[in-house]
C-alpha cells in the first residue's frame, strides 16, 4: 500500500504481530489461510481466515456495535477450489482495512455489516449462475442484472465496494475491475444522487400526539415504580411469582434456600399467587388494564416501552443520535453556570466524524431530568441482576436478563443495543393538513406520490426522524403549530420565539465548540427552512405584502408570473449565500448581513429598508398576542413597559402599512 498517506491505527498492534495478524495499513499480499484475524486480550487468537465466525472485539466502539460476523454462506461454495470463498473474505478484509486519507482508521464494523451482507448477495447471484464471484466484476451485463436485482439500501455500498475495488493495484485484488463496470457505477451515483431524499420532518401535529403518548406512558411508570419494583423483586426470587399453573409446572427447580424464603413468606410451597393475584396484590391493576397484560412476561415488555418513550424524549430535547442516547449513563446530566443563565448538558459518547469513542456534550433543556430520572429508576431494578461492573450504570439496561421474560436471556448482562417499541403505542393516522405541512416544509419533494405517506395511513415513526424534525423547527418556528411549540421547546408564545430564537452569540459559540457536527446540521436544516418559508410566505403568498422588497416581489409575480417559477433556483440561491430570510413578527426579511436592530426586537426601521417584506395579518396577529402578554404581566413592571413600548411600535408599523395599503 505504498504511496497512500496513512495516519497511526487507534488499535495499535503488537509489533511481533504485524507478519501473522491482520491490520490497518497491512499488505495485502499476505491475506490468506494462517492469517490472524483477531486476538483477545492476552494475545491469544480469537479467530483465523479459514474460520466461517469471525470477530473484531478490537473495534467495537459502541454498545450498538456487533463484533461478529459470519461466512456460513459460503459453505455452500461449488467452485472450483474453493475460489469464491476466498475472493469474498479477501474483498471484505480489503474493504475494513483499506487505507483511507480522511481519517486513517479501519471502516466502522456497522458499515462491515452491510458490505457482509452485500458480498453475500455477489455469492448467491454468482453461484445461481454457476460462476465466480470475480466473474461479477468482470462481466458488465453480468454486474448491470446484479445491481438490478439489488434493494435500493444496498445500492450505496455496491458503489462505494466497486470504488474501493478500483483503487487497489492488480497486484493486491489479483484482476482489473473492467472500464464498463465503474461507468455503470458512476451512472448509478449521479442517478442515486437526483433520488436521494432527506429524513422526513415528522408534522408538528403528529409529533404532539407522540410526544404526548412518550409523557403519558413514563407518567404511568412513576405513578407505580415503587409497585412495579416490588413486583419484580418478588418474580425474580421466586420463579413461580405470578405464572399459571402451567408456567409453574414448567418452571425450573428452584435451591433449597430459595424455597424457604418463599415458604416463609406465602405459608406452605405452592400457594404463590398467580398472575391475576400478584397484581391485585401490588396494586397494578390499572397497568394492567391499560396496557392489556396477559401474563408476567408482558410487565418486562411495559418496562422496555417506558425504556423506548424516555429515548423518544431524549432523542427530541436534544438531537442525539440513537447509538449516542443508547450509550448515556446514570450521571449523564452536567449543569453549567454560565455568565447569563445555567445552562444544562447531556454527556454521551459519539463516533461521528471521529471514528473513534470521544466523549461528547449535547445542550437540553430542564425537562429532559424526567425520562433521565425514569430511566435510573428502571436501571435499580435491573442492575443487580447484572455482573458486569462495566455496564451497571449504563441507563439502557437489557429487559431481557429478567428471568420472567419472554424469550429471557440470562447471558444478556450488557445494555440494550436496538430499542424500538413504537409498535405498542396507537399509531397516528396521517391527514391532508400533515401533507400540507410537509409541502410547506419541503416544497420540492412529491409527498402524495410517495407511498410512505398517504393520508389514511399510519405516520412510521424512526428515531433519526427525531433529529432532523426538531432542527428544522428549531431552524424556523413558524413551520410547527403553536400548541407543539409550546410543549417541544418550551416557549411561551409565538412572539418570545421570534424575539429570542437565535439566543447569545456567546452561547452559540460556547455550544459549537462542545458540539460542531450538531450545530453545522442545525444551521443546514435551518436553511432549508428558511427557504421553504420563502417560497411560502412570499413568493406564493395569497396575502397581499408590503415593504420594498415584499412590494417588489408581488409587483414581479404581477407582471411576469414566470418569474419565481424556477423554485430550485431559489433553493440554490439560498444554499450559496446569495439570498437569506428571516421570519419577523411583522413579516420577513431577505438580508444576508447581520441586524442589529432586529436581533434585540426593534422593527421600527423594517418599514423603510429594501430587505423588508411586511405582511398586514401578521403585524395584527403580534399586536393581539402582544396584547395577550400585557395581560398577563404586573402593571408598572420592568416587562410590562418593555412590552408596552413594542406594542405600540408595532400599531406604528400597522398604520403605515395600511396607509400604504388605502385601507
Amino acid at each position: 500500500m505504498k504511496g497512500v498517506n496513512q495516519k497511526p491505527s487507534p488499535f495499535p498492534i503488537d509489533t511481533k504481530f504485524l507478519n501473522s495478524d491482520v491490520f490497518y495499513g497491512m499488505d495485502f499480499n499476505r491475506i490468506g489461510p494462517g492469517l490472524v484475524i483477531s486476538r483477545d486480550s492476552s494475545g491469544i487468537p480469537i479467530c483465523y481466515f479459514e474460520d466461517y465466525e469471525w470477530s473484531f472485539p478490537a473495534h467495537k466502539l459502541q454498545i450498538v456495535d456487533n463484533c461478529k460476523f459470519s461466512f456460513e454462506y459460503l459453505k455452500l461454495d461449488t467452485s472450483v477450489e474453493f475460489a469464491s470463498s476466498f475472493f469474498c473474505k479477501k474483498i471484505f478484509l480489503m474493504r475494513m482495512f483499506f487505507p483511507d486519507s480522511k481519517s486513517g482508521q479501519p471502516i466502522r464494523l456497522p458499515s462491515m455489516h452491510v458490505t457482509n451482507l452485500m458480498l453475500k448477495k455477489i455469492f448467491h447471484f454468482s453461484e445461481k449462475r454457476k460462476v465466480s464471484m470475480k466473474t461479477v466484476f468482470l462481466d458488465s451485463l453480468m454486474f448491470e442484472t446484479f445491481i438490478g436485482e439489488l434493494p435500493g439500501t444496498l445500492l450505496k455500498e455496491v458503489k462505494s465496494l466497486v470504488r474501493t475495488m478500483n483503487r487497489l493495484s492488480i497486484v493486491d485484488l489479483g484482476f482489473s475491475v473492467v472500464g464498463s463496470v465503474v461507468l455503470a457505477i458512476n451512472k448509478l451515483s449521479k442517478e442515486m444522487r437526483k433520488e436521494t431524499e432527506q429524513h422526513p420532518v415528522i408534522p408538528s401535529r403528529i409529533l404532539g400526539v407522540k410526544y404526548i403518548q412518550y409523557k403519558t406512558c413514563i407518567a404511568d411508570f412513576n405513578r407505580y415504580s415503587v409497585e412495579l419494583l416490588k413486583f419484580v423483586n418478588k418474580a425474580v426470587v421466586d420463579p413461580y411469582y405470578a405464572r399459571t399453573k402451567k408456567t409453574q409446572r414448567n418452571a425450573k427447580t428452584i435451591d433449597k434456600t430459595t424455597k424457604e424464603l418463599i415458604d416463609l413468606e406465602y405459608g406452605l410451597y405452592g400457594s404463590t399467587p398467580d398472575f391475576e393475584n400478584a397484581i391485585i396484590d401490588n396494586g397494578l391493576s390499572f397497568l394492567k388494564e391499560k396496557y392489556m397484560w396477559k401474563n408476567v412476561s408482558n410487565v418486562s415488555g411495559f418496562i422496555a416501552l417506558v425504556q423506548y418513550c424516555c429515548k423518544s424524549l431524549i432523542h427530541i430535547m436534544t438531537l442525539m443520535r440513537q447509538h449516542e442516547v443508547l450509550e448515556l449513563c446514570t450521571s449523564c446530566l452536567e449543569s453549567v453556570r454560565g455568565w447569563n443563565n445555567d445552562a444544562l448538558y447531556v454527556a454521551s459518547i459519539s463516533t461521528k466524524l471521529t471514528g473513534t469513542a470521544a466523549p461528547n456534550k449535547w445542550i437540553t433543556i430542564e425537562a429532559v431530568e424526567e425520562p433521565i430520572k425514569t430511566l435510573t429508576t428502571i436501571n435499580s431494578i435491573i442492575c443487580p441482576l447484572v455482573l458486569d461492573d462495566n455496564v451497571r450504570d449504563k441507563l439502557f439496561l437489557s429487559t431481557a436478563i429478567l428471568p420472567f421474560s419472554r424469550g429471557v436471556d440470562p447471558q444478556s448482562m450488557k445494555p440494550v443495543s436496538k430499542l424500538n417499541y413504537e409498535f405498542k403505542l396507537s399509531p397516528v393516522i396521517i391527514t391532508e393538513d400533515d401533507i400540507l405541512e410537509l409541502e410547506a416544509i419541503d416544497p420540492f419533494r412529491n409527498w402524495r406520490a410517495d407511498k410512505k405517506f398517504q393520508i389514511g395511513k399510519p405516520w412510521v415513526i424512526t428515531s433519526h426522524q427525531f433529529r432532523r424534525s426538531i432542527a428544522v423547527f428549531a431552524g424556523q418556528s413558524e413551520l410547527i403549530t403553536l400548541p407543539s411549540l409550546k410543549r417541544l421547546l418550551n416557549h411561551i408564545t409565538k412572539v418570545m420565539s421570534t424575539y429570542y430564537m437565535k439566543g447569545c452569540s456567546a452561547n452559540n459559540y460556547i455550544f459549537g465548540l462542545l458540539n460542531p457536527e450538531l450545530t453545522l446540521e442545525m444551521k443546514r436544516a435551518k436553511a432549508d427552512a428558511d427557504t421553504a418559508l420563502y417560497i411560502r410566505n412570499v413568493i406564493r403568498s395569497e396575502q397581499e405584502l408590503y415593504g420594498f422588497h415584499g412590494s417588489r416581489v408581488m409587483q414581479e409575480r404581477a407582471n411576469s408570473p414566470w418569474l419565481h417559477d424556477s423554485l430550485e433556483a431559489t433553493a440554490e440561491q439560498m444554499k450559496l449565500g446569495l439570498l437569506a430570510y428571516e421570519e419577523t413578527p411583522i413579516g420577513g426579511c431577505v438580508s444576508n448581513k447581520p441586524c442589529d436592530k432586529r436581533a434585540h426586537g426593534n422593527f421600527n426601521d423594517c418599514p423603510g429598508c429594501p430587505n423588508s417584506s411586511l405582511n398586514p395579518l401578521k403585524i395584527e396577529g403580534t399586536i393581539k398576542l402582544v396584547e395577550w402578554d400585557l395581560a398577563e404581566l404586573q402593571p408598572g413592571t420592568i416587562e410590562y413597559k418593555a412590552e408596552l413600548r413594542n406594542l405600540d411600535d408595532y400599531k406604528n408599523i400597522q398604520k403605515l402599512v395600511l396607509k400604504k395599503s388605502g385601507k
